[in-house]
């Protein structure tokens, strides 16, 4: 004698293991830090040098390298510590990621750690501009009117909204990131939108100078520590990030989720058909 199996008690179970599978695999997998998107990535692991191409930095005033309480990032051993005028870090510039010296799209991201400000009014992340003149690209961290903190990317003398920082606080490590193209400039804070100005927006290298931790007047400066900085020439998912998210699965991933959901489908039809029993 048979007895019908019903499909749907035995599909749960099997494909429930199956996606349990899918997200072992995604869990697993590491973002590559540096991609054939990557401009530039400075790590600050034992010094101030690109570590996927040729921008090396320059330490300016009492910049240095710290080995404790840097980014928490696996592996990671050393982040850039700045307190104030001058310190900073200087870059070589004009640099040309492109060969056309424009970005149509981009992101850049960083490990931030504000102790506070004691210049300028805000903690400016990154610059590349003309002193005193205009900005191409430059990444800030502001107080907010009220409490709490903003941010703001700037990009080719245009000023975008500032973004409220929601649960951003002092001595504490975040990862910012902002993403910019034809539609839209967008802001994350710890892998999570927190706002977005409409496009389009590009940017232009064109200045003859670029700091980690200063502006192009020299005017605001990052006090705290820095960490992680990586400059691409595309919009990265938050799964992309190097901020120990979730990370994208790669087609390779997919394909053997796909085959595993396959074949525990075709099980769970021939199991459902009938299943001989004693009499």
């Amino acid at each position: 004698m048979y007895e019908n199996k019903t499909f749907a008690k035995v599909a749960g179970i099997t494909i429930a293991g199956a996606v349990l599978l899918g997200v072992q695999v995604v869990a697993q997998a590491q973002v590559a830090p540096c991609t054939t998107a990557t401009i530039a990535y400075w790590r600050f692991d034992g010094g101030y040098t690109d570590s996927c191409g040729s921008i090396d930095g320059t330490p300016v005033g009492s910049a240095s390298i710290a080995t404790s309480n840097c980014a928490p990032l696996p592996g990671n051993s050393g982040c850039l510590v700045l307190n104030g005028s001058p310190s900073r870090v200087d870059l070589p510039a004009p640099f040309n990621p492109t060969h056309t010296g424009v970005l149509s799209a981009g992101t850049i991201e960083a490990w931030v750690y504000f102790e506070g400000t004691n210049e300028g009014g805000g903690g400016i992340i990154f610059n590349h501009g003309i002193a005193a003149l205009f900005t191409d690209l430059q990444l800030q961290v502001e107080p907010h009117t009220g409490g709490g903190y903003d941010s703001q990317l700037d990009t080719a003398k245009r000023a975008h909204p500032f973004f409220f920082l929601p649960g951003f606080t002092l001595n504490t490590w975040h990862h910012l990131a902002w993403t910019w193209d034809a539609t839209a400039v967008t802001s994350y804070m710890d892998g999570v939108v927190v706002g977005a100005a409409a496009g389009p927006v590009s940017v232009a290298f064109t200045g003859n100078e670029s700091e980690i931790g200063s502006d192009d007047q020299e005017f605001g400066y990052w006090v705290g520590r820095l960490d992680e900085i990586r400059l691409s020439n595309r919009v990265l998912a938050p799964c992309e990030f190097l901020a120990h998210l979730p990370t994208c699965p790669t087609v390779s991933e997919w394909g053997l989720l796909a085959m595993g959901l396959l074949t525990v489908a075709a099980g769970a039809v021939v199991v459902m058909r009938r299943r001989r029993v004693a009499a």
